[in-house]
C-alpha cells in the first residue's frame, strides 16, 4: 500500500497528446494537427465502447486504429504517417507545470501515482523520455483489470494500492467517474474551458495549473 498519495490521469494531463499531431504538421501540414485532434475524441470514445462491451482492447491498440479512421475521414493517404504518429505518441512530451510540480510534492512526502487507461510500457517510456520516472512512486494502469475509467472498477483498483488524498486530471468525464467513486478530485483547466462532464461544481475543484495542487495539498 503506498501512502499519502495523490493520482494523476496522464494522456492530457501530464502528457500533452497534441504533440504527436503538432510535430508531425511541420512535415505534413495543417492536417496532421486535425488528424490528432480526431484522434484523441476516437480513442476515448472507443475506450468506453470497449468497456460497455466487455471487450477490452489495449490503448495503443485503440489508438492505432483512430488513427486510420481519421485518416480515413480526413481522406489522407500516406504510408509513413501512421507509424510516425505512433511513434510521436509514444513519446509524447509532459506540459511545462510538471517536472517542478512532482519534484515538490515529493519533498513534501506526498507520492505521485498515476492512474492511467494506457499501458504501462508506452507510458514508462514517455514519462522517462520527459524525464520524470524517477519522480513517480508507481504507475497503475487499467491492463491490470482489462477496463476503462471512468468505471468504477479501475479507481477502486487504485484504492485497493494508495491510500489516496486526491485525484488529478484535466478529463472532465474523468473527473466525473472520480468523484463519483468518492476521491477528492481536481479538474486540471490549463485553457479555461467549459466543464462538460456531469460532476456538480460541488463534486470538484478546479485548478488552473498543476502547481496549484502544492496549495491544496499544504491546507489540507
Amino acid at each position: 500500500m503506498i501512502p499519502n498519495t495523490i493520482l494523476f490521469d496522464a494522456y492530457g494531463t501530464l502528457l500533452d497528446v497534441s504533440g504527436p499531431g503538432r510535430r508531425l504538421a511541420e512535415k505534413y501540414g495543417d492536417i496532421a494537427n486535425d488528424i490528432g485532434a480526431r484522434v484523441r475524441i476516437l480513442q476515448i470514445t472507443y475506450s468506453w465502447h470497449s468497456s460497455m462491451m466487455g471487450r477490452y482492447a489495449p490503448f495503443f491498440d485503440l489508438t492505432r486504429h483512430a488513427v486510420n479512421v481519421a485518416m480515413a475521414e480526413h481522406g489522407f493517404q500516406h504510408e509513413a504517417f501512421l507509424d510516425e504518429f505512433m511513434e510521436g505518441f509514444a513519446q509524447i512530451e509532459a506540459f511545462p507545470d510538471v517536472a517542478e510540480t512532482l519534484v515538490l510534492l515529493k519533498e513534501q512526502g506526498i507520492n505521485p501515482v498515476i492512474l492511467s487507461n494506457g499501458e504501462k510500457r508506452y507510458l514508462e517510456r514517455a514519462f522517462s523520455h520527459a524525464g520524470l520516472m524517477e519522480q513517480l512512486s508507481d504507475i497503475i494502469t487499467v491492463e491490470e483489470i482489462r477496463i476503462f475509467k471512468p468505471t468504477m472498477d479501475v479507481y477502486r483498483h487504485a484504492q485497493e494500492k494508495c491510500l489516496v488524498r486526491g485525484f488529478v486530471s484535466s478529463n472532465p468525464w474523468d473527473v466525473t467517474g472520480a468523484s463519483t467513486f468518492g476521491f477528492r478530485t481536481f479538474w486540471l483547466n490549463r485553457q479555461n474551458r467549459v466543464f462538460d462532464g456531469l460532476a456538480k461544481p460541488d463534486d470538484y475543484s478546479m485548478i488552473r495549473s498543476l502547481k496549484d495542487i502544492l496549495h491544496h495539498m499544504a491546507n489540507s
